[in-house]
């Protein structure tokens, strides 16, 4: 019979005293691990695979970190409540809304306003301008609450992977709102500051607003150019119809504006907004909204506008528009009110029908007078033809103001240095007496262009 006894008493000693040694020849190497102490010793105790205590100790750690970076945060968001909108900013938002004068029979005569603004409600918005929003702006709007968490993380990973080349907004509509909204708070620069106050506020509209109340805040707050603010406003200037009647082109083109208004201009920069609004028209179709058959048949179609700013020399009667103003600045300041702000309705004794009349009475009058001076400044002599107009208007085969502009030449001179075709030239570097040899030169159509920017108005 063997001998069971294969270990010495010192041996013996050691396995019963020290649990290193013991663990060391239970696990069959022989030597003795170092005792590990605190958290690794905590982990290595719990568990009898090593493989199992490190598993366990590195997830502990990428919580304790998570969690650390989670209550920093939520520090960090703490310290900036005291810039964020207040409750009362959030539950009542103020807008500025124009104050608009209207003839006697109902047409638009002028708008008074810093921000031309008109507010119309969700029904009295065209469903192509939500369609063509919700398409290119937000897609998951009506799956989130403020925050897109999946846009938030690809624009992340977008800019770090293009070294802050191409830095990523990721903004729902909620968000654009809010920096809307509450542009002082809140501000514009891209910085983490200025996202967490954003994304702090998204979740608060939402919280106190309807996804409805939010599409409808958020397009009658947007910025486009010329002074128009909101959809509403936004259509009359380019299309001169309001925004229930706009067609899904016309949607397309305004909701294409909103990534950059000056740059896709359609009155300054026609085909870059066309191709824009067919990267609008195209996201409608991925998100089915409309048929690609559409999409191919009217991508090439222009831009058709209908422009009309809101400038009060613009208006039908623009003397008796700004009379108006005058007189309601002064009433406003009696009543408490601000017309530049606080959207009233103005009803005048104008009739814009009448007004009409009058002005091509004018231009008709004008012409002939025009007439009269192009022919008598085109030669020395026998220039008059007599009191009546309508004897100068049939007459050819004479060169408007040719007498003038050769026997006045430091009156013409003098002109030509006034206008801004001559101040950009010799900007651009040509001598001014080279600048003012050209313009001299181009005579006619340097006429011609001046007398088509005349519009005549009557003074009402």
């Amino acid at each position: 019979m063997p001998d069971r006894w294969t270990h010495t008493e010192e041996e013996l000693r050691r396995y019963f005293s020290d649990p290193n040694f013991r663990h060391a020849r239970l696990r069959g190497d022989g030597h003795a691990t170092k005792k590990r102490r605190g958290l690794v010793g905590f982990f290595y105790r719990r568990f009898r695979d090593p493989r199992k205590a490190q598993a366990a100790l590195m997830l502990s750690v990428l919580v304790g970190l998570i969690l650390l970076g989670t209550l920093a945060l939520g520090l960090y968001v703490w310290s900036l409540s005291d810039e964020l909108p207040s409750f009362q900013q959030l539950d009542n938002p103020t807008f500025e809304l124009a104050t608009i004068a209207y003839t006697a029979d109902g047409k638009e005569l002028a708008r008074y306003a810093r921000q031309n603004r008109t507010w119309v409600s969700y029904d009295e918005i065209s469903p192509y301008v939500i369609q063509a929003l919700l398409a290119t702006e937000d897609h998951r709007f009506y799956d989130h609450w403020g925050i897109d968490l999946f846009r938030t993380a690809s624009a992340v990973t977008q800019t770090i992977l293009s070294l802050g080349q191409n830095v990523q907004g990721g903004s729902t509509i909620t968000q654009q709102l809010a920096r809307n909204l509450y542009n002082e708070q809140i501000g514009r620069a891209q910085t983490l500051e200025r996202k967490l106050k954003e994304m702090v506020t998204a979740v608060e509209l939402e919280r106190r607003y309807t996804k409805r109340e939010i599409i409808e805040m958020y397009l009658n707050t947007v910025e486009f150019v010329y002074n128009a603010f909101g959809i509403e406003s936004a259509a009359r200037t380019f299309f001169n119809k309001p925004a229930r009647d706009l067609n899904v082109l016309e949607a397309a083109t305004l909701v294409g504006m909103l990534r950059n208004p000056a740059l896709y201009n359609p009155i300054r920069f026609p085909e870059r907004a066309r191709q824009r609004r067919n990267v609008v028209l195209w996201q409608m179709v991925r998100h089915g909204y409309l048929d690609r058959d559409f999409f191919e048949a009217h991508k090439d179609d222009p831009i058709v506008t209908d422009f009309r700013t809101s400038a009060i020399t613009a208006s039908i009667a623009p003397y008796f528009a700004e009379y108006v103003r005058r007189w309601l600045v002064n009433w406003a300041k009696e009543h408490g009110y601000n017309i530049y702000t606080d959207g009233l309705r103005v009803y005048t004794t104008l009739d814009s029908r009448l007004q009409e009349l009058a002005r091509q009475a004018v231009d008709e009058q004008m012409r002939g007078l025009q007439a009269v001076v192009d022919y008598e400044w085109s030669r020395r002599s026998g220039f008059f033809l007599g009191q009546d107009v309508n004897l100068y208007l049939p007459q050819k085969n004479y060169e408007p103001f040719a007498y003038y502009w050769s026997s006045k030449r430091d009156t013409v001179d003098q002109f030509i240095r006034e206008t801004e075709h001559y101040r950009r030239l010799v900007a651009g570097g040509m001598a001014p007496d080279e600048a003012l040899r050209q313009l001299r030169a181009d005579r006619a159509s340097w006429i011609r262009s001046k007398r088509s920017r005349r519009v005549w108005r009557p003074v009402l």
